[in-house]
Order: C-alpha cells, then structure tokens, then sequence
C-alpha cells in the first residue's frame, strides 16, 4: 500500500476519531463530574429529599401515630397499663398511612438510584466510545496484513465491533437522557421549598 492509499484511509479514520471523541467520549467521561455538580453539590437533590420528607413521609407517620394516640385515648387507664402499642396496632387501621411512608421512601430510592444509574451509564458510554474509537483506527491498519485470510477476518471483526460499539452507544445515549429526564421531572417535582 502506498502512502496516497494510507492517507485515504487514515484521514477520514481520524478525523471520525476526532469528532466522535468530541462529541462522546469526553462528553460522557466528564458526565459523572458534572452530574455530581448538577444535581448533588447544587442542592437539588437534597432540597428534593427533604422536600418528601417533610410534605410526604412525615405527614404519613404523623398520621399513624395520631390513629394509634386516638385508639389509646379510647382506652381505659387499667387497659393502657396491660396494652403495649403493639396491641394497639392491631386494633388500628395503620396500611394507608404506612402506604404513604413506603410510598415516599420508594420515591426517595427511585432518585437516588437515578443518579447512580447514570454515573454508571455515563462510565460505560465514555468506554464504548473509547472502544469504537480504537477499532476505528485499527480498521485501516488491519488492511495493511499481508496474508488475505488474516486480513478478512481482522477487517470482519473491526468492522463488527465498530457496529456494535456504534449501535449500544445510540442505545446508551437514548436510555441515558430518558433517565436524566425522569430525575429531573421528579426533582422539579419535589422542588418546594420548606
């Protein structure tokens, strides 16, 4: 190969590399840091966190346990001293508003895993990025093999990780901005200040 056909192959192979590490591979390795800013060290999900607690969880259990005070103020002076709240429990219709605490706490959760799930996503995207960028540059060396066999089946294998890398990525970015998205619907959400 002469170096007319070299530079045919390498220069759109690098100049993909350069838009591609642009565009991808540094947007997502700088994503976990500017997530962490976005949404912790900024407040947000905390203010979010503690705005559940306080219209949500709490209300909830205030609620359970002004049922349990009313079901013990029906009661006795000589039945409270054998009855433990354990015993009043079973008398009181406590699911709702236990339903409204596990309900708070899961959405509570469910933001936090957010955020961890697209520190993850965003780790693994700035990989794939990584990967596709290396089988991109070495497409054009592997047509450099003498032997034709080798060079086939290199040139095969490049060209399936390319795809394949190129594919999970626009799959990862579609997935990672529906995650964001939803993050941020139940921040705003939850946004009320106290």
């Amino acid at each position: 190969m002469n170096w007319h056909d070299i530079v045919l192959w390498y220069g759109p192979a690098f100049a993909w590399i350069v838009l591609w590490t642009q565009f991808v591979t540094l947007r997502f390795y700088d994503k976990n840091e500017s997530l962490f800013k976005d949404f912790v060290n900024s407040g947000a999900l905390d203010l979010a966190l503690s705005s559940i607690d306080a219209q949500k969880l709490v209300p909830a259990l205030a609620r359970l346990c002004d049922a349990v005070a009313e079901a013990k103020a029906l009661k006795t002076p000589e039945e409270l001293n054998v009855l433990v709240t354990e015993d009043i429990l079973g008398e009181v219709d406590f699911l709702p508003h236990l339903a409204g605490a596990e309900s708070a706490l899961r959405e509570e959760k469910t933001m936090q895993d957010f955020l961890e799930r697209l520190q993850q996503q965003a780790a693994a995207l700035w990989k794939l990025g990584l990967l596709h960028s290396l089988a991109v540059v070495f497409l054009p060396a592997s047509l450099l093999m003498p032997p034709l066999i080798l060079r086939r089946a290199t040139a095969g294998l490049l060209a399936l990780v390319i795809s394949v890398t190129l594919i999970l990525i626009v799959m990862g970015v579609v997935r990672y901005q529906q995650m964001r998205d939803k993050l941020i619907h139940g921040l705003s959400v939850n946004r009320k200040a106290l």
